[in-house]
């Protein structure tokens, strides 16, 4: 009787565990899908892209974040 319970317990630890990685690849995907979405729209106009970014994800029930300015400027070399 024990046992059967116990097996039941690791059967549905394992389907959960199996559930986590599969939302976390799910929401992988969606999350770069925003990224190139944005990226598409955007073109090469960094401010509108800061602007759609969290609009997206936030479209897609993802949590919104602020991106700085300063994250799309290109670092400068030296040499």
């Amino acid at each position: 009787m024990w046992g059967s319970a116990l097996i039941a317990n690791q059967q549905k630890r394992r389907q959960r565990q199996r559930y986590h990685k599969t939302d976390e690849k799910d929401v992988q995907a969606k999350i770069w899908a925003c990224i190139y979405t944005a990226k598409a729209i955007a073109g090469v106009d960094h401010r509108r892209l800061q602007d759609l970014l969290p609009l997206l994800l936030q479209h897609n029930g993802l949590p919104t974040i602020y991106i700085p300015r300063t994250a799309f400027d290109v670092p400068h070399r030296s040499m």
